[in-house]
């Protein structure tokens, strides 16, 4: 793996950091009404299409892993802005879980290596630790 791709992929990570740490964990809160609910799912389709092409473009091995893992995260962080469904949220926060384990591992792999440094890996860690813990609030475990 090229030094420029190291550099991505780790980018890709911030990103996914980035997302996650701006969801809204309050399930009290209601679900946006009006243009605003407009955009967001004018906003999650748009992901979801990007979705499609990332994946196309994985599968013809024009990208990489963690470009597959950041796409579906920013498209669950745009679900999550659409719905305060105690179930649906779960359900989403699960699949973030999911998500940020893959990543984790995926920069264990690059470190294992020689590729990713240590605080790549325990910043991964961090983040998968934070979706856990997103979970349980949604859960109502932990408040």
């Amino acid at each position: 793996m090229s030094t420029r791709t190291l550099l991505c992929s780790i980018a890709i990570l911030a990103v996914c950091v980035g997302m996650t740490a701006f969801t809204n964990a309050d399930t009290n809160e209601a679900a946006p009404d009006g243009n605003v609910r407009q955009l967001l799912t004018e906003r999650r389709d748009t992901l979801r299409e990007r979705l499609d092409a990332v994946e196309a473009s994985y599968k013809s091995g024009r990208t990489e892993t963690t470009v597959v893992i950041a796409a579906e995260t920013e498209l669950l962080d745009a679900e999550l802005e659409l719905t305060n469904q105690p179930a649906d949220r779960i359900a989403i926060r699960e699949r973030v879980v999911v998500n940020m384990k893959r990543i984790e591992d995926w920069t264990r792999q690059q470190f294992d290596n020689g590729i990713a440094l240590q605080q790549d890996v325990l910043l991964a860690k961090a983040e998968r630790l934070q979706a856990e813990i997103e979970l349980l609030r949604e859960r109502g475990i932990g408040q």
